[in-house]
C-alpha cells in the first residue's frame, strides 16, 4: 500500500498532513472531502487509524502506476521531522511533490540559495538500479539529490564511527 501525506482537494489545492492536525479537524475533513493522488488524480481515502500516523491511502484494489514502493511508519515519521526542521530554518521546501516530467515524487523538493534539491530519506533497501535511475532523473531536470539513510542502516562502533550492515 502506497501512503501519502499529502493530496489533491476536488478543488485542485493540495492539502498536507504535516500541518498540526486534531484528530477531529481530520475526521472533520474526512466527512467533508475527496481527496486524490497528485500523480494518478484517482481517489485516496483519509486514514485515520491508531497503527500509523494519519495519512493517505488509494483506495483498495487501486494502484498508483507512479509508486515504486511502500513506505514504513519510521520513514514517514522520518520524513516529517526533516520536513518540520527545514520549514522552522524558513528554507523552502514541498513535502512529497509530484514531478510529471519525470513520473517523479522525492520525499521533499527544496529550494535554496537559487538550486533545487529532491531529499529522499531512505529506510528500506532499494536496487542500485533504481536508485540510479532516480538520480539520473533528477539530474536532467537539474535538481540535486540527497540521500538520507534511516540511522537504523548504521551500526555503532564507537561514538565517533558508525559503519553500514
Amino acid at each position: 500500500m502506497i501512503i501519502l501525506l499529502v493530496a489533491l482537494l476536488r478543488n485542485g489545492e493540495f492539502i498536507s498532513l504535516a500541518k498540526t492536525w486534531t484528530k477531529e479537524e481530520l475526521v472533520q475533513l474526512k466527512r467533508r472531502e475527496a481527496f486524490f493522488c497528485p500523480a494518478c488524480k484517482r481517489e485516496v481515502v483519509l486514514k485515520l487509524g491508531s497503527r500509523r500516523i494519519p495519512h493517505f491511502a488509494h483506495k483498495k484494489d487501486t494502484a498508483c502506476p507512479y509508486e515504486y514502493e511502500s513506505e514504513s511508519t519510521r520513514h514517514l515519521t522520518g520524513k516529517l521531522d526533516l520536513f518540520s526542521w527545514l520549514q522552522r530554518q524558513n528554507i523552502r521546501a514541498k513535502l512529497e511533490p509530484y514531478l510529471p516530467s519525470i513520473q517523479q515524487r522525492p520525499d521533499i523538493l527544496v529550494a535554496h540559495n537559487h538550486l533545487l534539491y529532491a531529499m529522499e530519506y531512505q529506510c528500506s533497501t532499494i536496487s542500485e538500479q533504481l536508485f540510479q535511475k532516480r538520480n539520473d532523473s533528477y539530474r536532467i531536470k537539474g535538481i540535486r539529490p540527497i540521500w538520507i539513510l534511516g540511522a537504523h542502516h548504521l551500526r555503532y562502533r564507537t561514538i565517533y564511527h558508525l559503519a553500514l550492515p
